[in-house]
């Protein structure tokens, strides 16, 4: 009984482990779906962004390539904690939006993420769901998704300052209110440094970041 046990145990963690991969390969593919073999040549690294401190969204050393082609874009996360893909279609001109998932603390998650553009960029926002498979804070894996977080971020920018407010939910805990600002310095057309403050209400928390990006294709 015991061995029979065993087996299917094993089973069931080969089984997760191919709904995973599977999953994951989905939200690789799916900027592809639709597209021409041309099109899919065309995707291209468009910038590199290094980021250290901490952000709502990111905290210690995170490199995040961005690649694009058309009305596309593709940005991947990597840090000690996280490693995430988001995909963004420019829907209306205002609207973008897609699949996203990745791994944070060894959990994988799914969610949709969307983003609007509005009075010449004065104003944008970002809106995020995630389910995760497991708990993060366990390490855990599981094949029943439960929900992770939502995230919904208000930026006001006038260049080279930007202020935001955040509306963060991450599993059980207490909503978190988050607002900061940042700053831009473009000291040529390929490079960007930046540097941001924050603070987290709920947490009582000071947040800080600095980062460089370089942009490949400045078209």
């Amino acid at each position: 009984m015991k061995t029979l046990k065993n087996y299917f145990n094993r089973f069931e963690n080969q089984s997760s482990t191919a709904f995973f991969v599977g999953l994951f390969v989905l939200i690789f593919l799916f900027p592809l779906l639709g597209k021409s073999q041309n099109q899919i040549k065309e995707w291209s690294l468009s910038s590199v962004t290094i980021q250290t401190g901490e952000t709502p969204l990111t905290k210690g050393i995170t490199i995040t390539p961005s690649f694009s082609v058309g009305e596309s874009t593709l940005l991947i996360d990597f840090n000690a904690e996280l490693g995430e893909v988001m995909y963004f279609q420019n829907l209306t001109g205002w609207v973008s939006g897609g699949p996203s998932g990745g791994f944070y603390k060894n959990s994988p998650w799914v969610g949709p993420i969307w983003s609007f553009n509005l009075f010449d960029g004065h104003l944008t926002t970002l809106n995020w769901f995630g389910w995760s498979f497991g708990n993060p804070e366990e390490g855990t894996t599981k094949e029943n998704p439960k929900f992770l977080f939502s995230y919904h971020q208000a930026n006001i920018i006038f260049n080279p300052f930007e202020v935001y407010y955040v509306f963060q939910h991450y599993q059980e805990l207490p909503v978190e209110h988050i607002t900061g600002m940042k700053f831009n310095f473009n000291p040529n057309k390929k490079i960007v440094l930046s540097g941001g403050l924050g603070y987290m209400f709920h947490a009582e928390k000071p947040l800080w970041s600095m980062g460089m990006s370089y942009r490949i294709n400045n078209k």
